[in-house]
Protein backbone atom coordinates (compact mmCIF):
# COMPACT_ATOMS: atom_id res chain seq x y z
CA UNK A 1 0.00 0.00 0.00
CA UNK A 2 1.54 3.76 -1.06
CA UNK A 3 -1.47 5.27 0.47
CA UNK A 4 -1.79 7.02 3.68
CA UNK A 5 -5.25 7.24 3.59
CA UNK A 6 -6.92 4.12 5.69
CA UNK A 7 -9.57 3.35 2.70
CA UNK A 8 -6.82 4.02 0.29
CA UNK A 9 -8.60 6.60 -1.31
CA UNK A 10 -11.71 9.84 -0.55
CA UNK A 11 -14.82 8.40 0.93
CA UNK A 12 -17.84 9.97 0.29
CA UNK A 13 -19.63 10.77 3.36
CA UNK A 14 -23.29 8.95 3.56
CA UNK A 15 -26.34 10.87 3.17
CA UNK A 16 -27.37 9.87 6.90
CA UNK A 17 -24.78 12.16 7.89
CA UNK A 18 -26.38 15.10 6.33
CA UNK A 19 -28.77 15.90 9.08
CA UNK A 20 -28.59 19.37 10.71
CA UNK A 21 -28.70 18.05 13.84
CA UNK A 22 -26.17 14.76 13.09
CA UNK A 23 -23.17 14.96 15.57
CA UNK A 24 -19.34 14.79 14.31
CA UNK A 25 -18.43 11.71 16.76
CA UNK A 26 -14.55 9.92 16.55
CA UNK A 27 -16.34 7.71 14.03
CA UNK A 28 -17.20 10.55 11.40
CA UNK A 29 -13.75 12.21 12.11
CA UNK A 30 -11.82 8.99 11.48
CA UNK A 31 -13.19 7.16 9.04
CA UNK A 32 -14.04 10.59 6.67
CA UNK A 33 -12.63 13.37 7.92
CA UNK A 34 -9.22 11.99 9.10
CA UNK A 35 -9.21 9.78 6.12
CA UNK A 36 -10.05 12.73 3.50
CA UNK A 37 -7.32 14.76 5.01
CA UNK A 38 -4.66 12.30 4.46
CA UNK A 39 -5.92 11.14 0.73
CA UNK A 40 -5.43 15.26 0.02
CA UNK A 41 -2.18 14.70 1.61
CA UNK A 42 -0.99 11.45 -0.67
CA UNK A 43 -2.42 13.94 -3.93
CA UNK A 44 -0.54 17.30 -3.11
CA UNK A 45 3.07 14.96 -2.06
CA UNK A 46 3.31 13.00 -4.50
CA UNK A 47 5.08 15.11 -7.49
CA UNK A 48 6.55 13.92 -10.84
CA UNK A 49 10.35 13.77 -10.85
CA UNK A 50 11.25 12.94 -14.47
CA UNK A 51 8.81 13.94 -17.65
CA UNK A 52 11.46 14.41 -20.39
CA UNK A 53 11.14 13.70 -24.46
CA UNK A 54 13.77 14.37 -27.24
CA UNK A 55 12.85 17.23 -29.55
CA UNK A 56 11.43 16.64 -32.93
CA UNK A 57 14.30 15.72 -35.17
CA UNK A 58 12.60 17.92 -38.31
CA UNK A 59 13.11 21.14 -36.15
CA UNK A 60 16.70 20.32 -35.62
CA UNK A 61 19.35 21.59 -37.90
CA UNK A 62 19.94 18.62 -40.60
CA UNK A 63 17.54 16.64 -38.94
CA UNK A 64 19.76 15.10 -36.35
CA UNK A 65 17.71 12.06 -34.30
CA UNK A 66 17.71 13.22 -30.74
CA UNK A 67 18.07 10.54 -28.19
CA UNK A 68 20.61 9.14 -25.39
CA UNK A 69 22.75 5.98 -25.99
CA UNK A 70 25.55 4.21 -24.53
CA UNK A 71 28.17 1.19 -26.02
CA UNK A 72 26.79 -2.33 -26.81
CA UNK A 73 26.48 -4.42 -24.34
CA UNK A 74 24.65 -8.23 -24.43
CA UNK A 75 25.56 -9.41 -21.69
CA UNK A 76 25.48 -7.00 -18.50
CA UNK A 77 23.01 -4.30 -17.70
CA UNK A 78 24.84 -0.79 -18.37
CA UNK A 79 24.07 3.10 -17.71
CA UNK A 80 22.07 5.01 -20.75
CA UNK A 81 21.43 7.89 -18.37
CA UNK A 82 21.74 9.19 -14.84
CA UNK A 83 19.10 11.26 -13.29
CA UNK A 84 19.03 12.95 -9.37
CA UNK A 85 19.20 13.34 -6.80
CA UNK A 86 15.66 13.60 -6.24
CA UNK A 87 13.91 14.57 -3.21
CA UNK A 88 11.14 11.85 -2.57
CA UNK A 89 8.17 11.66 -0.29
CA UNK A 90 8.00 9.45 2.26
CA UNK A 91 5.01 8.29 4.62
CA UNK A 92 4.70 5.78 7.89
CA UNK A 93 3.35 2.37 6.95
CA UNK A 94 0.82 1.21 9.45
CA UNK A 95 3.49 -0.20 11.69
CA UNK A 96 5.20 3.30 11.90
CA UNK A 97 8.28 2.54 9.51
CA UNK A 98 8.86 4.77 7.22
CA UNK A 99 7.90 4.00 2.97
CA UNK A 100 8.40 6.15 -0.34
CA UNK A 101 5.73 6.53 -2.35
CA UNK A 102 5.05 4.24 -4.94
CA UNK A 103 7.21 5.29 -8.60
CA UNK A 104 4.78 4.56 -11.81
CA UNK A 105 7.55 4.60 -14.57
CA UNK A 106 7.65 5.18 -18.79
CA UNK A 107 10.09 4.59 -21.28
CA UNK A 108 9.97 6.14 -24.68
CA UNK A 109 12.93 3.81 -26.85
CA UNK A 110 13.80 2.06 -29.44
CA UNK A 111 16.66 -0.45 -31.03
CA UNK A 112 20.06 1.28 -32.79
CA UNK A 113 19.56 -1.85 -35.47
CA UNK A 114 16.47 -3.12 -37.32
CA UNK A 115 15.45 -6.21 -35.99
CA UNK A 116 18.11 -6.47 -33.10
CA UNK A 117 16.65 -6.51 -29.30
CA UNK A 118 17.61 -4.36 -27.17
CA UNK A 119 15.99 -4.44 -23.23
CA UNK A 120 15.52 -1.32 -21.26
CA UNK A 121 14.84 -0.93 -17.40
CA UNK A 122 14.53 1.63 -14.85
CA UNK A 123 16.60 1.57 -11.30
CA UNK A 124 16.36 3.36 -7.81
CA UNK A 125 19.97 4.07 -6.28
CA UNK A 126 20.86 6.05 -3.75
CA UNK A 127 20.64 9.70 -4.34
CA UNK A 128 24.26 10.31 -3.29
CA UNK A 129 25.74 7.96 -5.03
CA UNK A 130 26.32 8.75 -9.01
CA UNK A 131 28.57 6.47 -9.35
CA UNK A 132 26.91 3.32 -8.28
CA UNK A 133 28.04 -0.04 -9.68
CA UNK A 134 25.18 -1.60 -11.84
CA UNK A 135 26.93 -3.69 -13.72
CA UNK A 136 24.95 -6.99 -13.58
CA UNK A 137 24.23 -10.17 -15.29
CA UNK A 138 20.84 -9.55 -17.74
CA UNK A 139 19.14 -12.13 -16.01
CA UNK A 140 19.20 -10.46 -12.15
CA UNK A 141 17.06 -7.78 -13.01
CA UNK A 142 13.70 -8.80 -13.16
CA UNK A 143 11.18 -6.39 -11.92
CA UNK A 144 10.17 -5.45 -8.28
CA UNK A 145 11.39 -3.47 -5.50
CA UNK A 146 13.65 -0.87 -6.96
CA UNK A 147 13.61 -1.93 -10.86
CA UNK A 148 10.84 -1.67 -13.14
CA UNK A 149 11.93 -3.89 -16.57
CA UNK A 150 10.50 -3.38 -19.30
CA UNK A 151 9.74 -5.44 -22.55
CA UNK A 152 12.67 -5.72 -25.36
CA UNK A 153 12.13 -3.94 -28.45
CA UNK A 154 13.55 -4.56 -32.10
CA UNK A 155 12.10 -1.49 -33.85
CA UNK A 156 14.27 1.43 -34.31
CA UNK A 157 11.57 3.70 -34.34
CA UNK A 158 10.66 5.17 -30.91
CA UNK A 159 7.90 3.74 -29.09
CA UNK A 160 6.66 4.03 -25.06
CA UNK A 161 7.61 0.25 -24.27
CA UNK A 162 5.30 -1.99 -22.36
CA UNK A 163 6.50 -3.02 -18.69
CA UNK A 164 7.49 -6.65 -17.97
CA UNK A 165 5.36 -6.74 -15.16
CA UNK A 166 3.47 -4.02 -13.66
CA UNK A 167 4.97 -0.38 -14.53
CA UNK A 168 5.72 0.88 -11.01
CA UNK A 169 8.57 0.72 -8.68
CA UNK A 170 8.33 -0.37 -4.86
CA UNK A 171 11.32 1.57 -3.39
CA UNK A 172 13.30 -0.17 -0.45
CA UNK A 173 14.56 2.64 2.24
CA UNK A 174 17.26 1.13 1.99
CA UNK A 175 18.34 2.61 -1.56
CA UNK A 176 17.14 6.18 0.21
CA UNK A 177 20.08 8.55 0.74
CA UNK A 178 19.08 10.38 4.52
CA UNK A 179 20.70 13.79 4.57
CA UNK A 180 19.98 17.08 5.36
CA UNK A 181 19.95 20.54 3.54
CA UNK A 182 20.64 23.96 4.27
CA UNK A 183 17.67 26.31 3.85
CA UNK A 184 15.62 29.46 5.20
CA UNK A 185 13.34 29.35 8.10
CA UNK A 186 11.11 32.01 6.44
CA UNK A 187 10.61 33.95 3.11
CA UNK A 188 12.74 36.65 2.90
CA UNK A 189 15.03 35.81 6.05
CA UNK A 190 18.59 35.81 6.30
CA UNK A 191 18.43 32.80 8.73
CA UNK A 192 19.12 29.37 7.88
CA UNK A 193 17.80 25.55 9.09
CA UNK A 194 18.63 22.61 8.57
CA UNK A 195 16.15 20.62 6.33
CA UNK A 196 15.89 16.33 6.59
CA UNK A 197 15.82 15.14 3.41
CA UNK A 198 15.21 11.63 1.74
CA UNK A 199 16.44 11.25 -1.81
CA UNK A 200 17.09 8.41 -4.77
CA UNK A 201 18.71 8.95 -8.09
CA UNK A 202 16.91 6.93 -10.99
CA UNK A 203 19.21 5.03 -13.95
CA UNK A 204 18.30 4.09 -17.08
CA UNK A 205 19.67 1.20 -18.45
CA UNK A 206 20.03 -1.31 -20.83
CA UNK A 207 21.52 -4.60 -22.60
CA UNK A 208 21.40 -6.21 -26.05
CA UNK A 209 23.47 -6.53 -29.54
CA UNK A 210 21.94 -2.83 -30.40
CA UNK A 211 23.29 0.32 -29.20
CA UNK A 212 19.86 1.66 -26.87
CA UNK A 213 18.66 4.96 -27.87
CA UNK A 214 16.24 6.14 -25.44
CA UNK A 215 13.80 9.18 -26.33
CA UNK A 216 11.67 9.71 -23.52
CA UNK A 217 11.70 8.92 -19.81
CA UNK A 218 8.26 9.88 -16.96
CA UNK A 219 9.07 8.88 -13.51
CA UNK A 220 6.25 9.86 -11.21
CA UNK A 221 5.36 9.41 -7.78
CA UNK A 222 1.76 8.01 -6.53
CA UNK A 223 -0.27 6.58 -4.37
CA UNK A 224 -2.96 3.14 -5.15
Amino acid sequence: MTQSSPFGGRRDFDLVHYTADRPIGPYLARDYVANNVMHAADQTCARVLVNDIAADDTYIVDNVDQYATAYTNALYWHVVEARGPFNISVKLNADGRPQPYRLRCAINAASGTGAVAVSYAILVVPGHSASYNVQASRDVLTGGTNVCVFDATTSTTPAWLTPAANGYIDVNMDVVSLGERSVIDVPGSTSYVGLATAEIGIFVLAYGSAAPRVYGLHVAEFHV
